[in-house]
């Protein structure tokens, strides 16, 4: 029994079977042969050759279907269901697809007359709209207290999607199978909105492709938000650079690389190499070098007159977080300095002071020994906190 023929064609439109690849390989042998490579001539229907290549065509289109799917998941263009999803979910992108929402709004409960009782209209109470038909459910219970004659319940639609979305004056029935009270009517004073529906992946995709087609996109504030955003990244700088790449061709930009933590380690320049060689991310004939800035050490000494002695961890940790950013101590977060970045030594001064307990602070610099001043670095250098001394005076 034959086995059924299957085709598919591929991401560049190419048509995929079994005989296709069947003819290739015996088309190879033909070559073979010509070149006295090979004795084999017998490729008519049920000779040995014949059914290995049979088997062996099975197996290829097989493989070339897998990748052939694998193929379309890379791109948002043929990406599709979850794996379009991934495209979103690209932390450079950040779009969620819309998997639809349910329609809100309130209705007021009413009587005609007064009560001499409260009326209870529980939490889920069935109400319906004319106009489509839909069903709303209350969200909280609600009373029409003694001497009223209407109360206010939010509600929610039923059912998922834009039908349930309502003009005003639509929803007037009360589902009797939930609550059967006298007299009660019901209305929507103002429209039902927010319902959304399940986003396909037509639309969905359409609004990813978008979002990559933005005027900005490969342009420098791009790449650099680009880079700004990868996890671990404090922050990033785009040179020029004398350097070519694998064809000759010169690199659009060198990325130096500030971390979080100093020095950068080699791990996190892989990290933003690759998201700077993933085609979704940049224009397709911009390539890039990745490296770290230049770093400039510094050793401090810092002299404190305090009330109540500090917890020198807690210092060590601010003075830190003021070269690298951070939230170290609450009420205490520091934004860290960035490549090029001078180092005013205020700023170091003014992260002390916020300790209650610090009456005044002096700074050494232990290179020259002398007390601080600013310190200005080249545009592809950042500082670096290596050592630090704390001395702490008690002072009545």
């Amino acid at each position: 029994m034959a086995i059924e023929e299957e085709t598919f064609y591929n991401i560049i439109g190419e048509e995929i079977n079994r005989t296709n690849i069947l003819n290739q390989m015996i088309g190879f042998y033909s070559l073979l042969l010509e070149v006295g490579q090979t004795k084999v001539t017998d490729f008519n229907e049920g000779s040995e050759i014949r059914n290995l290549l049979e088997s062996v065509a099975v197996l290829g289109y097989y493989v070339m279907e897998d990748q052939n799917e694998l193929s379309k998941i890379a791109f948002p263009d043929t990406a599709e269901g979850e794996w379009l999803d991934k495209h979103g979910a690209n932390p450079f992108i950040k779009i969620e697809r819309d998997t639809g929402s349910e329609a809100t709004g309130y209705v007021v409960f009413s009587i005609p007359n007064v009560s001499t009782e409260d009326i209870v209209i529980p939490e889920e109470t069935i109400v319906v709209s004319t106009e489509s038909g839909l069903e709303y459910a209350t969200d909280s219970e609600v009373i029409i207290t003694a001497g009223e004659l209407e109360a206010t319940a939010s509600a929610t639609c039923l059912t998922e999607g834009e039908d349930g979305n309502c003009s005003e004056n639509t929803i007037t029935l009360i589902d009797d199978d939930y609550l059967s009270i006298s007299e009660l009517s019901v209305n929507n004073t103002e429209a039902f909105t927010g319902g959304t529906n399940y986003e396909e992946d037509d639309e969905y995709r359409e609004r990813l492709l978008n979002f990559v087609r933005q005027p900005d996109f490969g342009s420098l504030p791009y790449y650099q938000e680009l880079g700004d955003n990868i996890d671990g990244v404090h922050d990033v700088l785009l040179v020029d650079t004398g350097q070519t790449n694998e064809i000759g061709r010169p690199y659009t930009k060198e990325i130096l690389v500030n971390g979080d933590t100093k020095p950068v380690t080699n791990e996190l320049l892989l990290s933003v190499l690759e998201v700077f060689s993933d085609t979704n991310n940049k224009v397709i004939d911009h390539t890039f070098l990745v490296g770290a800035p230049e770093y400039v050490e510094l050793s401090l000494t810092v002299n404190l007159n305090v009330i109540n002695e500090l917890v020198e961890s807690e210092v060590r940790s601010v003075l830190q977080a003021v070269f690298d950013g951070g939230a170290p101590v609450d009420s205490m977060e520091f934004d860290g300095l960035h490549i090029g970045e001078t180092l005013f030594k205020n700023n170091l001064v003014s992260a002390l002071e916020l300790f209650d307990d610090v009456e005044s602070v002096t700074i050494i610099d232990d290179d020259t020994l002398e007390e601080l001043t600013d310190i200005s670095v080249e545009s592809n250098e950042v500082l670096q906190l290596v050592g630090l001394t704390i001395n702490q005076t008690i002072v009545s």
